[in-house]
């Protein structure tokens, strides 16, 4: 998808999106804004590999093979950075559309539990089990 088109795109999608009903509404404004953000995170992550993939290239003409595996641990810790920002942003985003159930907060990752316990302020989150963490939220 090119440049030019995004903004033709927006506001079709805009247009439709203010012809709905608010809970519908809302829950299309959320698709697009996860779908955008998954769309960002691969932008990024072909960026990355493309780079990546650039650096290859030249010191492979100077003669050093060991590059091509970091390139790959590269391109790997960078994919898998993305997936777990993108894991991220599907859980708050599940999150602000079901609410917050206290009985499901054991299913989340700590690495939720202590985003979710840092957007809430709960002092001594940094020192906490996943347990605790749970009990933290649950209690505020």
């Amino acid at each position: 998808m090119t440049d030019s088109m995004t903004p033709r795109i927006d506001a079709a999608l805009d247009r439709i999106e203010n012809k709905l009903p608010l809970i519908p509404r809302r829950m299309f404004r959320l698709q697009r804004a996860v779908s955008k953000a998954g769309f960002e995170a691969g932008r990024s992550i072909l960026l990355a590999l493309t780079n990546s993939a650039d650096r290859v290239e030249t010191s492979a003409r100077t003669g050093v093979k060991t590059v091509t595996g970091q390139a790959k641990a590269q391109a790997s810790r960078t994919a898998d950075r993305a997936e777990d920002e993108a894991a991220s942003l599907l859980g708050r985003a599940t999150r602000s559309v079901e609410g917050e159930s206290s009985e499901r907060l054991q299913d989340w990752t700590k690495t939720d539990l202590y985003e979710r316990a840092q957007e809430l302020d709960i002092e001594g989150r940094s020192a906490m089990s996943k347990k605790q963490l749970v009990a933290a939220l649950r209690s505020n």
